[in-house]
């Protein structure tokens, strides 16, 4: 599930068009999935590869979402 969560997560990121509120929801979006991604390393399983490749693309969206929507707002102000 986390690594759904993962793959969602990106491609929210970049079928969604530019603009601070679309980067603000990318951003939502790739925290929800860190917070699965976090929850699936818990449990022990012959799929835990799977929940850590999820949350690792989970953070790197968090960290893309949130530096775009800060290039974003800096170039409004």
């Amino acid at each position: 599930m986390a690594l759904a969560a993962g793959l969602i997560a990106f491609v929210v990121l970049f079928l969604i068009p530019g603009g601070p509120l679309s980067y603000l929801l990318a951003a939502a979006v790739g925290l929800v999935a860190v917070l699965i991604g976090h929850r699936a390393i818990l449990r022990r399983g012959p799929m835990l590869w799977a929940a850590i490749v999820g949350l690792v693309m989970s953070y790197f969206e968090l960290v893309v979402a949130g530096g775009l929507l800060a290039v974003r707002l800096m170039r409004m102000l």
